[in-house]
């Protein structure tokens, strides 16, 4: 077999979630004997990992399949393998898509351990195994000193506009000695930053041990050397718990960040969403944390639109979101999934006046966020290079502790033989959107 017909380009779309699947199959391929390329015109094997969550997500992952197709029926590919989410939840009409059969396979989410065995049988030739890269398990699509770790797959909160439960079933969490032995070894191949991830992370443990376990994780977490940051991404608010706060401010290694997706404020629309929590419980949570850690960075997502909000019911998220003062919002169109508890719910609301609400919404909260993240300015932060700013001499983009990748913007730094995955006093001089850029002030304070 050649270089060209043994090298495999991937493509990841959707959340980190996805991401950490990506890179396990990424590494089931190495071992397999094949290479992962990022250049298109090098591979002959494509493998698109897709998102099914929303209608917006299948519209990128069918677009995706389409433009691969093509390049099947052209001849520039000969190995075309899709498979994730959107398979799983429309495996049927995935395959209408594809009546000439240029797709190779279809798997969905739970056969993910396949795709390297479905490549090596439609290779003609054999190809010799070996070892992939010292992470073993993983092949990370991320710099190698940031790293997502998945601690539990599956939802069971059963939240009425919510797909996930159908796609990758149950609420499952792994034990923490397996955790704790992958962390070390991301920790041993140069990863500093261990980002947390699952579907609702404050339910961590409670399947496998009868209680939570996210604070007990992340006290283990905090003996891993050079582990310097950990970050909780989604939190559920209804287990947000004082215990877990105290955690949060009593671990140094722990970022003071927390990702808390709300979904809304108005009491009925939380009710109708299953969300588990009310509007006073909701402003209970902000209040402590900002007591317990006040220095704390906060995200949260929220959803306009949901079958029967009221104008009323949407005056009172955008009280809430200026009150509890969030660093980050990530806000989205209510969209109805066939399969969904909302699917069949009365009050749905035209689409120009959800769009005209989301518009007013995004309005408040980049004013409100940009106002918050001004606070920063002037001050000295340490910030985590992730690598060379193209085309750009003498300056780097990296994050400081109240930036989580990929979502949350950037630190632009100007310095001298700066390296990535290193920290790095910066005082941050400028603000545009959610981007800060700084000047690295103290060489003689850098370190590793």
């Amino acid at each position: 077999m050649n270089q060209s017909s043994s090298c495999v380009y991937v493509v990841s779309l959707g959340c980190p979630k996805n991401l950490v699947d990506t890179e396990r199959v990424m590494a089931d391929l190495v071992r397999s004997g094949f290479s992962i390329t990022t250049d298109l015109d090098q591979a002959r094997i494509v493998i698109i990992n897709t998102c099914g969550f929303i209608r917006s997500a299948e519209q990128e992952s069918l677009e995706t399949i389409e433009e691969f197709c093509e390049m099947k029926r052209h001849g520039d590919i000969d190995i075309l393998v899709v498979w994730g989410c959107l398979v799983s939840r429309r495996r049927d009409a995935c395959r209408q898509l594809d009546p000439s059969g240029l797709v190779d396979a279809w798997l969905p989410v739970a056969e993910k351990g396949a795709v390297a065995e479905v490549i090596r049988r439609k290779t003609a030739t054999l190809v010799v195994p070996n070892d992939p890269q010292p992470t073993h398990h993983r092949i990370l699509a991320t710099p190698p000193h940031t790293a997502y770790l998945r601690i539990a797959d599956g939802c069971d909160n059963r939240c009425s506009y919510c797909t996930i439960p159908s796609i990758r079933g149950s609420f499952h969490s792994r034990p923490i000695e397996e955790i704790i032995a992958e962390a070390q070894t991301l920790a041993d191949a140069g990863t500093v930053e261990l980002n947390l991830i699952a579907q609702d992370s404050t339910r961590y443990g409670l399947d496998l041990y009868g209680e939570p376990r996210l604070d007990g994780l992340l006290h283990q977490l905090r003996t891993i050397e050079p582990l310097r940051w950990i970050r909780v991404l989604y939190a559920h608010p209804a287990l947000v718990t004082e215990a877990l706060v105290k955690t949060l401010a009593s671990t140094p290694q722990v970022c003071r960040y927390l990702d808390i997706p709300i979904q809304h404020a108005s009491d009925s629309i939380l009710a109708a969403m299953k969300r588990r929590v009310t509007r006073k419980q909701l402003e209970q949570m902000v209040a402590l944390l900002r007591r317990e850690i006040p220095d704390i960075v906060l995200r949260t997502t929220v959803m306009v639109g949901y079958p029967g909000e009221t104008h009323k019911d949407f005056q009172t998220l955008l009280r809430f979101l200026k009150h509890a003062a969030f660093d980050h919002v990530g806000s989205f169109a209510y969209s109805r999934e066939d399969g969904t508890d909302a699917f069949d719910s009365p009050g749905h609301l035209p689409e120009r006046e959800i769009q005209e609400r989301l518009l007013h919404l995004t309005e408040q909260v980049e004013l409100d966020c940009e106002k918050r993240k001004s606070r920063l300015l002037g001050m000295t932060v340490p910030v985590l290079v992730d690598g060379v700013c193209g085309g750009e001499e003498d300056w780097y983009h990296g994050r400081w502790e109240g930036q989580a990748p990929d979502i949350d913007g950037h630190v632009y730094v100007q310095g001298k033989n700066l390296k990535p995955g290193c920290f790095y006093p910066v005082v941050l001089t400028h603000l545009v959107g959610s981007d800060y850029t700084g000047a690295f002030i103290r060489e003689d304070e850098s370190s590793d």
